[in-house]
Formats: C-alpha cells, sequence, structure tokens
C-alpha cells in the first residue's frame, strides 16, 4: 500500500498537470470562483475552459441623479481579465417615477462593457422585469457583438404589463446579423408587441440558429432557420384563463411546426421549471372543462426527430403521432395534472393496438400508476437500452392506491432484455426494511445485464434502520449481485451507523469497489 506522502504527490502532480485538472474543473460541481484562488496555474485553467461556466454579474440597479465616477465601474472593467467577459449575467431592475423614466435609464455599464469587450462575450443572460427593458437590450444587441453563440432571456415583468404604444416601433430596423447566435432560449409568461417583436428580430439576425426555447403563445417565422434542430414549447403556468388570451393560436403553432418538420431532431412539449404539477388542482376539479385539448396534429412526417418530448400530454395530444410516425430513439411522456387520465388514454391506445415502437431505445414515463399497463410496455417498446419511470404520488388519477411497489416494478422490469439503465421513482418503499432488500435481491438476474441502477422514493418510512443478523446477510448477498454494475444508487434508505460500517468492511473485504455503491447512509 502506497504511504501518505506516496498519494500526496501522486494527488499533486495530477491537480498540477493543466490536462488533469481541465478535467476535473470542466464538472458541474466544481466551485470556479474558489479555484481561480488556489494558484496561478488553476486561475489560467479556469479562464481557458472551452466553454465559460464563470460568469461576470452585471446586477444593475439605476441610481438617479447619479453622476457616471460615483458608480465607479470603468475602473473595474479596466482591472478584470478580459476572458471573464465571455459570459455575462445582467440582472436589469428599473424603477418608474411619478412623471417618467428613472433618470438612470442608460446602461452605461453595459455599454461600456460591450464598448470594450463586445468580441469578447459569448454567452449572455439576462433578467428583464419591465418591458421597457426591452428597448435597452435592443440597443445594447444593434452595437455588434459579433461572437456572441448563446442568448439567454427571463421576462420577470406581469402578463399584463403597462402598456408602451410610443416605443413599439423601435425594433423595425431589425438587429445586425450574428451569424455566430446558434442559441436563443425566452422564458416569459407575459405576451406582448414588443415581447413577439423581440423574439422576431433574433430569431431574423440568426441565420446559423441551432436550439431555440420559446413560451407557448410566441410563434416566430423559422423560414429562414435552415439550421435549427432543437426546438421547445414552453408552459410557464396552465389555467382556462391562458387559453382565454388572444395570443394562444393553435393554428399558428402547427404552421411554426411545419416550417422546421424536416430539420428538427428534439423537439419538446415542457413546463419552464421542466417539471411537472404546475398547478395543484382540487380533486373534485372538472378537468376537461378546466384546460382544453389541443389534439396537435404534428405536420407530416419529422424524418431526422430523435428525441420527442411532452409532458403536457393534456395540452399536447401525441396519440396520432405515437402511433403512425417513425417514433424516435428518445420517448418522454407524462401528465401535468394528477387527476388526469389522458396519460393513460395514450399508453393503453399504444398497448392495444399491438403497435411495437421497435426504433425506442430511451423511454420516460411520469406518473404511471396502472402496473398492469406497466407490462404491456416491455411488448410495445421491446428494444429499450434505459427506462425512467417517475411515479411521485401514492394514489393514481382515480383516487386508488397506485400499484407501482418496488418489486412487482423490479419483476416487470426483468422482461427487457437489452436494458442497461434503470431509473425508478416510485411512490412509497414497504414498510419492513427485510421486504425492501427481499425485493430487491429477488431480481438478482436483472443486475447481470443492468449498467447503472437508481431507486428513490418520494413518500415512505425514512426511519435509521439497525439491521439484524438475518437483514445483514441478505445485504451482503444483496452487494455481491449488483457488483458487477458500474453504479447502484438506492435513496432514503437509511441504515445505522454499525450498519453501515458492517457492510462497508465487508465490500473491502471482498475487493469490491465502494464508490460504485450509494446507498449505504447514515443520515
Amino acid at each position: 500500500m502506497d504511504s501518505p506522502q506516496q498519494e500526496r504527490n501522486v494527488l499533486q502532480f495530477a491537480l498540477d498537470n493543466p490536462i488533469i485538472l481541465t478535467a476535473i474543473l470542466k464538472q458541474n460541481p466544481a466551485p470556479l470562483k474558489e479555484a481561480r484562488l488556489v494558484s496561478h496555474l488553476w486561475n489560467e485553467t479556469v479562464l481557458s475552459l472551452p466553454y465559460p461556466r464563470l460568469a461576470l454579474k452585471m446586477n444593475y440597479e439605476p441610481i438617479p441623479n447619479a453622476p457616471e465616477d460615483d458608480r465607479n465601474f470603468k475602473k473595474f472593467f479596466t482591472s478584470i481579465d478580459d476572458r471573464l467577459a465571455k459570459r455575462v449575467n445582467a440582472i436589469y431592475i428599473f424603477h418608474v417615477r411619478l412623471f417618467g423614466w428613472d433618470a438612470g435609464f442608460d446602461d452605461l455599464q453595459l455599454i461600456y462593457l460591450c464598448n470594450n469587450y463586445g468580441d469578447k462575450i459569448q454567452i449572455f443572460e439576462a433578467i428583464i422585469d419591465h418591458e421597457m427593458g426591452l428597448k435597452s437590450f435592443y440597443k445594447i444587441a444593434k452595437r455588434g457583438r459579433p461572437n456572441l453563440q448563446q442568448l439567454r432571456i427571463t421576462c420577470t415583468f406581469p402578463p399584463n404589463p403597462a402598456s408602451c404604444p410610443e416605443h413599439e416601433y423601435f425594433m423595425r430596423n431589425g438587429l445586425p446579423s450574428k451569424p455566430n447566435l446558434t442559441l436563443f432560449t425566452l422564458s416569459s409568461k407575459a405576451m406582448t408587441y414588443m415581447l413577439t417583436r423581440f423574439v422576431q428580430v433574433f430569431v431574423d439576425a440568426a441565420p446559423n440558429l441551432k436550439v431555440a426555447t420559446i413560451p407557448l403563445g410566441f410563434y416566430p417565422n423559422f423560414a429562414n432557420s435552415k439550421f435549427l434542430t432543437s426546438l421547445t414549447i414552453a408552459i410557464d403556468g396552465v389555467d382556462q384563463s391562458y387559453f382565454d388570451d388572444p395570443a394562444y393560436k393553435p393554428v399558428e403553432l402547427c404552421r411554426m411546426l411545419d416550417q422546421v418538420r424536416d430539420q428538427l431532431v428534439t423537439l419538446n412539449f415542457c413546463s419552464v421549471e421542466n417539471i411537472l404539477g404546475l398547478k395543484n388542482i382540487d380533486e373534485t376539479s372538472d378537468f376537461d372543462n378546466l384546460v382544453p385539448t389541443i389534439g396537435i396534429q404534428l405536420p407530416g412526417s419529422m424524418p431526422k426527430l430523435v428525441k420527442f418530448r411532452n409532458e403536457m400530454v393534456e395540452v399536447f395530444r401525441c396519440d396520432d403521432f405515437l402511433m403512425n410516425a417513425d417514433t424516435p430513439k428518445t420517448l418522454l411522456i407524462g401528465k401535468g395534472f394528477k387527476w388526469s387520465g389522458r396519460l393513460e388514454e395514450i399508453l393503453e391506445n399504444v398497448v392495444h393496438s399491438r403497435k411495437v415502437l421497435s426504433s425506442v431505445r430511451n423511454l420516460e414515463i411520469t406518473e404511471l400508476h396502472d402496473l398492469q399497463l406497466f407490462g404491456g410496455l416491455v411488448t410495445a417498446f421491446p428494444n429499450l437500452e434505459r427506462l425512467k419511470v417517475e411515479s411521485f404520488y401514492c394514489t393514481d388519477f382515480k383516487g386508488e392506491e397506485s400499484e407501482m411497489e418496488l418489486g412487482v416494478v423490479l419483476k416487470t422490469c426483468k422482461g427487457w432484455k437489452g436494458l442497461k439503465h434503470l431509473d425508478l421513482a416510485l411512490p412509497t418503499y414497504p414498510i419492513e426494511i427485510l421486504e425492501i432488500i427481499k425485493a430487491l435481491l429477488e431480481v438478482g438476474e436483472l443486475y447481470k445485464r443492468l449498467r447503472t441502477l437508481q431507486i428513490e422514493t418520494y413518500n415512505g418510512n425514512f426511519l435509521r434502520h439497525d439491521l439484524t443478523l438475518e437483514e445483514l446477510d441478505l445485504f451482503k448477498q444483496l452487494l455481491l449481485a449488483m457488483d458487477g454494475m458500474d453504479e447502484v444508487k438506492i435513496t432514503n434508505l437509511i441504515l445505522s451507523k454499525k450498519s453501515v460500517e458492517n457492510l462497508v468492511a465487508f465490500i473491502e473485504a471482498n475487493a469490491m469497489s465502494l464508490y460504485k455503491f450509494n446507498l449505504l447512509r447514515t443520515d
């Protein structure tokens, strides 16, 4: 065994190697602000990362009647390394006075930054809290920024902001071409003329746009976006007023999709936060009267589509797409409301039609509770390599107890002979720890072909378990059965410190890899 000094020398060598250090700092958990302070080498490595994760924050709040020198930002800009300007994060906060806009409405900081570092900016992220911020941002964008690659805008002003009709003309001349802009993302609950025009001018200015995310209700003309391969339609909250808005036009949505149907590789319909449960619906709500079903028909074939995500099957019906289209390799489908049965209807149609979706390799289903229907998916999707099933609630849309229990779900998964990655989020675990261990141990055959396994629950008894001799022996057998996998993660399975120490000693004694078993928790 290496001595502590030898281990330290090896570690120091790795951390002083620019290639190894770069690989470490590319990982998301790496705290780059602190890493810059370690040494000159670390600072240089952070600033030289090909994808800038470190952002220069511009929390701009105008100060009324404040002279430019008092802002003291020019001195700051002259002292920073210009590589810090690769990524800029700006927050616009505008004050409205009694007789007009604040005197500080001139964005001196951003203008100065763009004038001196404009050719360095690759990623620009902005939060805009008032419609007038669009005008300010547009003025900045007109100054060029030829190397801009990604633009992310979050609008936080309300759905019905104060109108500014006198400013609606300011974007009529468009923007200079931004050939390097390949990603454009907009998040907003508001749908106004200015914001609609704002989206269009950036789409027009980006002939090489590849990835776009826009809220439902915005339908830009993508006629010139010949390289667009990924489109996300996002919903930020759902209720009846959302669909009563004049900006909501399903016909325009279909027109927009038709423009890019031959080139899309990824198509997503999802919530802004990428989670379900956007609005809590009371159990007695009449769902069919609350949210209308678009019954969207994807326009014709989509020959290049590889990934299709639909988290809102209540709003975007995709029955015909699954039944008739060339199904993509990755399919993610779920519902946004617990008391909706639309997901079950869609899956039942697939199973009962005996349709075999052989091209699907990756399947993700959210909020399914019918075990028999789940079993039918083994035949409908026979070639799965990756499966993720998330069921948050302990009851289904009818109010009946969920059938997605640990043991029976794992036994069903044995039917997929090519499965390599399994991710289960179940409503609850069995009450007794012995039943949990037995349920996991009974499907040892499944572990022989899996590479990764992740199991978690959102409800249940999370008490600390002090394993008995029988439970400890079975747990050791389980570890041996799982040893062939690359990674095992089981959350909310809490063991006593003594039990964990015993199992860790067993792992080390059998020359197994401890790091792969993320299931031995004491808190």
